[in-house]
């Protein structure tokens, strides 16, 4: 990981100071071997690279599909295995369930977002998504994961606003695009453990072999796309579409 960055150059001036959030991908509450959720050894290695840069905060932030309270928060990231992650190494756990709606004119389908409030005040995001197949978009990767920063149960409201799989793609887009402008984004895929067949949770675990990381999550996607070995992702065609 210490490489990647290097070869982006994304160093000191990226990180001194600043407020960063980790966002990975905690579908569920599964242990790190069934490969659905980000793996907690790739959110240590980026929480101790973002604090050695000069961090002045680095929290754990995340939302899944069911209710979004602060018991179940804490339940998610014992499960998951983030708490002992980031214990003792200066990472703090959102265990709060305040969120609050962002405006984003700019959206194409999408104009108005709620949004957890860690990822509203971050000055820089480590997105950091688990390399699956989804049975939806085609793929979960750096792009679908920024849905995990709407609030609990309000993904369901979202789904049902954006019934077919084009509209809701479109919308994931102008979630991702949104963030991207109000922070800054780094997105690192985690594919060494990647999922396929029935994801994001219910297909077989499978040895990629592979660490991705992109300023764009649009970009890391298109490669996401065909080490899956995947024709056709919505989210990726939309993204092309619009340059």
């Amino acid at each position: 990981l210490c490489r990647q960055f290097a070869l982006l150059g994304i160093g000191e001036e990226t990180f001194s100071g600043k407020n960063v959030v980790l966002k990975p991908n905690l579908v569920m509450s599964k242990s790190p071997e069934a490969a659905a959720t980000t793996h907690p050894s790739v959110l240590r290695a980026a929480g101790r690279l973002a604090k050695r840069l000069g961090a002045k905060h680095v929290t754990v932030a995340e939302s899944w599909g069911g209710p979004y309270t602060e018991a179940l928060i804490k339940n998610h990231y014992k499960g998951c295995g983030i708490r002992d992650a980031a214990e003792g190494e200066g990472i703090e756990l959102n265990c709060s369930a305040e969120w609050d709606t962002v405006e984003y004119k700019e959206g194409r389908k999408c104009r108005s977002f709620s949004i957890i409030k860690p990822i509203i005040d971050a000055d820089v995001i480590i997105n950091l998504p688990k390399l699956k197949t989804h049975s939806l978009t085609g793929m979960s990767a750096a792009v679908k994961n920024f849905f995990g920063t709407v609030p609990g149960i309000q993904k369901f409201e979202m789904h049902a606003r954006f019934p077919e799989i084009s509209d809701f793609s479109e919308m994931i887009c102008d979630l991702c695009e949104m963030l991207c402008k109000r922070s800054a984004v780094i997105s690192v895929c985690d594919g060494i453990l990647g999922m396929e067949g029935n994801g994001p949770t219910g297909g077989e675990a499978k040895e990629f072999g592979v660490l991705l990381t992109s300023r764009s999550p649009f970009c890391l996607d298109t490669a996401a796309k065909d080490i899956l070995g995947i024709d056709s992702v919505t989210t990726v065609d939309c993204a092309v579409e619009r340059g």
